[in-house]
């Protein structure tokens, strides 16, 4: 290349209207990227092994954070993944930690039987069972609660289900949300023996501090969405509640106890993510 030819690109490189294009080829990229991630949900299959437990396997299928509406997680997706998950897996129970619809971006018009059509055909032979989550409480429990209940899902408020097992016994117990509500793990195990093992559900991770040091239970939680903006170099830029960020997605372990936190299915505020993708998570639980 010639001098002359270097010397008239050069003033077009100084042009802010050439930089300025580039800034927007690449945030046009950038949030390309971050839809391809909210949509490129993942199966993450888990194991938690545990005294007592009374059969040789039970699988779990635990979904959290749908946030119907937003993003990629619209009606039509839905029944897509509930089938890829019955086929891929045949879970024995369905745990659903919350969040079914969403408000942060202006979808508070999800209608009630809307979110019945969608998940009544979440089955299984030993049932499924639900908390909910703070979108719910904004949306009006009002308005959810009966069609969780016609769609056949067990609500856990503060509460224990005792679950008879093969020739032995486990429990399934469930908190309310800890944004908009008073979670209570004591009462929620009121009457399980710590020799029972213990499935515990919760929306939000938050309330792990709070769970009795006694063994033998897995907490399973969701909310945090794994931070959904994970960032190189500044890691989880924002989480919805106070939290240790090493909290915000897979194993935690306090004392005897256990929890596993999902990163969700869905999104919320911004319709993309980066750095963590979403999951339906898939727990086998075996005796120890």
């Amino acid at each position: 290349m010639s001098q002359s030819q270097h010397q008239r690109r050069r003033p077009f490189l100084k042009q802010p209207l050439f930089w300025l294009l580039i800034l927007v080829a690449l945030a046009v990229s950038l949030w390309r990227t971050g839809l391809q991630n909210a949509a490129n949900l993942q199966a993450r299959s888990i194991e938690w092994r545990v005294v007592g437990w009374p059969v040789d396997e039970t699988r779990v299928a635990i979904f959290s954070d749908w946030h119907l509406g937003t993003g990629p997680t619209m009606p039509r997706s839905v029944e897509a993944i509930r089938r890829h998950t019955v086929q891929g897996f045949a879970p024995h129970l369905i745990f659903m930690l919350g969040d079914f619809i969403d408000e942060s971006l202006g979808h508070s018009d999800v209608e009630p039987d809307t979110i019945y059509q969608v998940f009544r055909r979440f089955q299984a032979p030993l049932g499924t069972y639900v908390v909910l989550g703070n979108h719910e409480h904004w949306y009006g429990k009002k308005r959810i609660l009966p069609v969780l209940k016609m769609a056949g899902m067990t609500l856990l408020n503060n509460e224990s289900r005792m679950l008879p097992l093969g020739s032995g016994t486990i429990a399934l117990a469930g908190v309310v949300d800890h944004m908009t509500d008073t979670p209570d793990t004591k009462r929620a195990l009121a009457g399980v023996l710590p020799t029972i093992p213990t499935l515990m559900l919760s929306h939000d991770p938050a309330v792990f501090r709070d769970l009795p040091d006694r063994g033998r239970i897995l907490m399973v939680a969701g909310h945090t969405h794994g931070g959904q903006v994970v960032l190189p170099g500044l890691g989880i830029l924002w989480m919805p509640t106070p939290i240790p960020k090493a909290w915000a997605h897979g194993w935690v372990q306090k004392g005897r106890n256990a929890m596993y936190v999902t990163s969700g299915v869905g999104v919320s505020l911004l319709p993309v993510r980066f750095g963590v993708l979403p999951e339906v998570v898939w727990l086998t639980v075996r005796p120890a």
